[in-house]
């Protein structure tokens, strides 16, 4: 009687050991293969304006917003507009890249104001240079004034946007769900209200 008991324990201990190798090997799977697309991150993408014109060098910060009971979606993803003010949101955690599916405050910051560089400006005047020269002028006609004005044409940068209103960032007042199919969240910003796509 006690072969039996021990040959049916031994048979226990090595089904408790089968299922936890299989569990194990369960998470480590779902872990490694399925935790990139199963993270609950999705790729987030869009545009900031301001007043019409592309925002370059803004940074966008999604913060998901928790339930009544505190509880977030996850962690705030960040992204920073390119020259044309598009971005594409990303995490800084493995394995999150985009936003977390769920409601968001969005952020909209600019770092202090810088001037133009030196380089902005030489390349701004040979790019008139050339074009006053193509036209059978001279590149003497081209004055400082034409040069910033050519600057200032070009996509909104911190030289144009100084300080964005506090209703795009401290005080936010933009929001964006982000769809378990992720998405394109458009911003364009104004000095009167915001819209949103």
């Amino acid at each position: 009687m006690s072969d039996e008991f021990e040959n049916g324990g031994n048979s226990s201990k090595y089904a408790v050991g089968a299922i936890a190798v299989a569990l194990l090997c369960t998470v480590v799977a779902w872990q490694f293969l399925g935790s990139a697309q199963h993270s609950g991150y999705v790729p987030v993408e869009g545009t900031v304006t301001l007043d019409g014109k592309p925002l370059a060098d803004a940074n966008v910060v999604f913060e998901p917003i928790g339930t009544e009971n505190g509880i977030a979606s996850g962690q705030p993803s960040y992204a920073v507009t390119d020259s044309d003010g598009h971005f594409q949101i990303g995490n800084p955690v493995k394995n999150r890249d985009g936003a977390a599916v769920g409601e968001h405050r969005v952020r909209i910051l600019l770092t202090p104001q810088k001037k133009y560089s030196d380089e902005q400006i030489q390349t701004a005047r040979k790019t008139l240079e050339k074009a006053e020269m193509e036209s059978g002028g001279t590149a003497d006609a081209v004055t400082d004034e034409q040069v910033l004005q050519h600057l200032s044409d070009q996509p909104l940068t911190l030289q144009q946007a100084a300080k964005l209103p506090a209703r795009y960032n401290t005080d936010t007042e933009l929001t964006f769900t982000v769809l378990e199919s992720g998405g394109t969240a458009d911003f364009h910003l104004t000095s009167g209200k915001v819209a949103v796509d």
